[in-house]
């Protein structure tokens, strides 16, 4: 709360400054998007519903994520493109997925998405490892992760071994839902709570050498051990892409399958009806899954980053920034998080902004860009996707007074 204010005289203002938006979307609130923004993907997508299940999302429509576990809704999100490597990701009998003393019960238990068709990863009883595999091209940073589920068993081992690099892995409790080991340098891991005692369970290698294998391994108190021929866990939904942060699910059958970048603009008259050019205010809430990269929330341009208003999140300097690039920039900075909350405002020589609540950053040499569009999730290059969620977007058409910046990030 800011200072000399209570709780109540704070939300009457705040509501005060909110009925003044000339463009309000909230991307929590409904599962349609307003009219005037143009949205593109081309290709399917998944989403986790308001069920929290993971559902396919047809092409060209937006997907409004929730939270897997509280249901609670995330937001519109928005992701650059990625493949998924591996084939027949769900179904681990099919030949393509090699075995290793241990066989698969194929349609065992239901799957994230609701639907019957987890497998079931055996161990026989021979004293060795127990795993399944692929041996798809590595050539880049990976991320090898799958959605698994305690059975018998209750730890299992990601494994990815290249000539290069050797083996790298990582060991996941199924039942405390945390990661227990990780091998291999630079490599990170992470497990993700979704409902029903399934996890998504991701193994991130920073570097990577054509060739290798990706196992999917069970585990007592290490991969090797006498199994009883019964006992096993639950998987669904395997996937290696490109990249050193995982997206959402792409499912495979026998080819690799490209989730194509989703891309959301207002343009034209769609544009020039709320937007003031001298003078306004830039509200947006976002998170964002990585502080790996430079990630977009909204970009307010020409078609060029040249002429441009942006947020965004830069990992070169792990600070979330505004950037107004005209004839003479300005460039705001404050310290990460993994949500965001910014106000920025902008008149000639005259700029500021808030994040989450703290006392306004200021510039006060600069011009405006002159701009014709609004970009969400991106900059106008179709470059830096948020590969997150935009949960809020609003537009005021003066400079508030920095106070007034803090109390809208709050």
């Amino acid at each position: 709360m800011l200072p000399n204010t209570n709780p109540a005289r704070g939300l009457s203002a705040i509501r005060s400054i909110l009925r003044q938006a000339k463009l309000d979307l909230n991307f929590t609130r409904d599962e349609v998007l307003d009219p005037r923004i143009a949205f593109s993907r081309t290709s399917n997508a998944t989403r986790i519903n308001a069920q929290g299940l993971i559902e396919t999302v047809a092409i060209n429509q937006p997907r409004f994520d929730y939270d897997p576990v509280t249901l609670a809704p995330k937001g519109l999100l928005i992701e650059e493109s990625r493949t998924n490597l591996l084939t027949y990701s769900e179904q681990f009998n099919d030949v393509s997925w090699s075995k290793s003393n241990a066989t698969v019960t194929a349609n065992a238990v239901v799957a994230p998405d609701g639907t019957l068709t987890a497998d079931k990863l055996v161990e026989n009883t021979v004293n060795a490892p127990h795993y399944t595999r692929q041996f798809p091209s590595i050539t880049t940073p990976v991320v090898f992760s799958v959605y698994a589920k305690a059975g018998e068993r209750t730890k299992f081992q990601l494994d990815c071994y290249d000539a290069t690099n050797g083996t790298r892995n990582a060991v996941f409790n199924l039942v405390s839902g945390t990661v227990e080991t990780i091998l291999g340098t630079g490599v990170t891991a992470n497990i993700i709570a979704l409902s029903n005692g399934w996890y998504r369970c991701c193994l991130i290698l920073p570097t990577s050498a054509t060739g290798g294998d990706c196992k999917i391994a069970l585990y007592t108190s290490s991969n090797t051990y006498t199994g009883d021929g019964t006992s096993g866990i639950y998987t669904w939904g395997a996937q290696l892409e490109a990249g050193s942060f995982p997206t959402s699910y792409i499912p495979t059958t026998a080819s690799q399958v490209t989730r194509t970048a989703d891309n959301a603009s207002m343009v034209g008259t769609n544009f020039s009806s709320w937007y003031n050019q001298s003078e306004g205010t830039v509200a947006t809430e976002y998170d964002i899954v990585s502080t790996t990269g430079t990630f977009a929330a909204c970009s307010l341009n020409d078609n060029t980053n040249t002429n441009a208003i942006q947020t965004y999140y830069n990992a070169a300097n792990a600070q979330y920034q505004v950037l107004a690039a005209s004839s003479n920039q300005v460039q705001l900075l404050a310290a990460s998080s993994t949500n965001i909350k910014t106000a920025f405002s902008y008149k000639l020589n005259d700029f500021a902004v808030s994040f989450n609540a703290g006392v306004a950053l200021t510039d006060t040499s600069g011009v405006v860009p002159t701009v014709n569009q609004l970009r969400l999730g991106a900059i106008a290059s179709g470059a830096a996707y948020l590969n997150g969620h935009i949960k809020s977007f609003k537009f005021f058409s003066k400079r508030f007074i920095n106070t007034y910046l803090q109390r809208l990030t709050q």
